[in-house]
């Protein structure tokens, strides 16, 4: 059976889920971290995307569930949340699929070698469990 676990992921730490998620909030003063236009989840497929600001996959719609990634966003080595709200981003590793919490102005970099992004949930109020 293919169990699904949720993790929230803060700007001020690093979560555990199947190994650790490195992230780092997007300086407060930047109006498009790596490009990221605002209320945007953006995706880099590369770290020289990232480093080069330049997505290759933005999604903006908020839906009432997990939206599956394209070409251009699926395995993505970088994520950033510029949206006002938090996100839920699912991936997969070790043949298990996780959600991951990301909050607002967020930036998810690198993304684990072993982790493939597989879905975005953008949803206003957020579908994230409440921060304890």
């Amino acid at each position: 059976m293919n169990t699904i676990r949720t993790t929230t992921v803060a700007a001020a730490g690093i979560a555990a889920a199947a190994g650790l998620l490195a992230l780092a909030a997007a300086p407060a003063s930047a109006a498009a971290p790596h490009g990221c236009a605002s209320s945007s989840v953006c995706f880099y497929l590369k770290k020289t995307d990232y480093d080069a600001n330049r997505p290759t996959a933005t999604y903006k719609d908020a839906t009432s569930g997990f939206q599956t990634l394209g070409a251009r966003a699926k395995g993505a080595k970088a994520v950033v949340n510029n949206r006002g709200g938090r996100v839920q981003i699912r991936y997969l590793t070790g043949g298990r699929t996780y959600t991951a919490c990301l909050d607002a102005r967020v930036t998810w970099a690198p993304v684990l070698p072993e982790y493939t992004v597989t879905a975005v949930r953008l949803e206003t109020p957020s579908a994230c469990p409440p921060r304890p």
